[in-house]
Formats: structure tokens, sequence, C-alpha cells
């Protein structure tokens, strides 16, 4: 009789990730957010099998194509990933998760950040005076997005500490409206016109940071198939 095939090898080991570790989850549909907590049963080979949460003492399926914000402590640090709901076990009472493209830990950066190409549909300044009032629009390009904020290569001199509104469309996602904080501004390099804008989202709600979270995730796994990530 031969030998059992041995355990497949963890990939997520150095971020923590693995059986009997407990998890926050934070599960989106639609509008609705829920928070439930559970622990890691086994981590697969295409997906990640969570013990399903307990809700009112009685367990609770997530429901299948539900973003997943999961966050959990590991070493004194918290990590966190965004993933969703691939299926479910009710037999087992297990829930399956879409294994992470990336874990972060959220005191290193809030989110993962994506390198991207988008033009604004409208960005302007909300406080306007008569020497700010050149187009933003035209004379600006989202370079970097993620779920906390987003950079912006542009022409025009914005400043820290502004407050500006944008439109702007996520391809496979649909148009996000909201609003941003200027943090920092690098002046342009050597050869170059453009400023480099670091900017927060203000109280974006949940649908924009979940379309966004959507976004990042699809380029992510996007990526990730082509060996890029």
């Amino acid at each position: 009789m031969g030998s059992s095939s041995p355990a497949p090898e963890n990939p997520f080991q150095a971020a923590g990730l693995r059986a009997g570790l407990p998890l926050t989850l934070e599960v989106t549909v639609g509008d609705a957010v829920s928070t439930h907590v559970t622990l890691v049963e086994e981590i697969g080979q295409e997906l990640l099998a969570v013990l399903r949460p307990m809700t009112r003492l009685k367990t609770q399926a997530l429901p299948t194509g539900a973003l997943v914000h999961a966050v959990y402590i590991y070493e004194g640090k918290s990590w966190r990933f965004v993933t969703d709901v691939a299926a479910s076990d009710a037999h087992a009472e297990i829930d399956y998760l879409g294994l992470p493209v990336v874990i972060e830990a959220t005191e290193r950066r809030r989110a993962y950040r994506l390198a991207t190409i988008l033009e604004p549909i409208e960005l302007f300044r909300l406080a306007v005076d008569d020497e700010d009032s050149m187009d933003l629009t035209h004379a600006s390009t989202i370079v970097d997005i993620g779920e906390g904020g987003i950079c912006l290569s542009s022409r025009a001199l914005l400043r820290e500490g502004e407050r500006l509104g944008i439109r702007f469309v996520l391809p496979g996602i649909g148009e996000v409206s909201t609003r941003v904080l200027t943090r920092s501004v690098r002046e342009p390099v050597a050869g170059f016109r453009n400023f480099h804008v670091h900017c927060a989202f203000i109280s974006p709600g949940v649908r924009v940071r979940n379309d966004i979270a959507r976004f990042v995730m699809a380029r992510q796994l996007e990526l990730s198939r082509r060996g890029n990530l």
C-alpha cells in the first residue's frame, strides 16, 4: 500500500495565511455589506476553503460571486486581500473563496495600487479662484488606482490639500464619480512637463470602493495569468 500524497505547498506561508487562521470577512452584495468571522479550513491549488460563518446561531452560506475583503492578524501585523466567493458546499458547511492574487500588510499600504491609464471624463477643483481656472480634465490622466486613491499625471499645478471632483470610466465596470484630496505633488522630472499628484478618496462610498476593488482584482487576475504580476 503506497504512502499518501504530500500536502501541496502553501504559497502564502510567508504572509501567514494557513489552515486554522481566523479571518474577518467583509462581504458585499450590491450596496449591502455584512461582516463575518470564520476560520481557514484548507488552502487548495485553486480555492481557499473557509468554515461557513454563523449568523444568529445558524450557519449561513456566503453568496456566490460576492466581493470579499478579508483581514487577519499575523506576527502583530494586520494583513488583507480582496477576493470573491467562488462556490459553496452545503453538506460540509464550507464556503470557497478565490485564492488571493496579492496579500498586503495594511500598515504598509491600504490597498494594492494598479498602474493604468484612464482619461477622466471630468476633473475639477471644488473651490476655484480666477488663477486656478485651467481645465483639469484634458490636462490630467489617472496613472494608478487603488481602493485608497489615485495618482494623476497632470500639466496643471495642483497643491497639497486641494479637493477635487472626478468622473471616469473603469473598463468593464462602468462610470465612477467621487471626490479626492491631494496628498502630495511631485515636480516634473527633467525634460517633462507633468506633475505627479497623489490623491486620497474622500468618503468614496460602498459602491465606488467596490467598483474599484472589482476592477483592480480583475486586472490582478489578468496580469497573474500572463505572468506579469
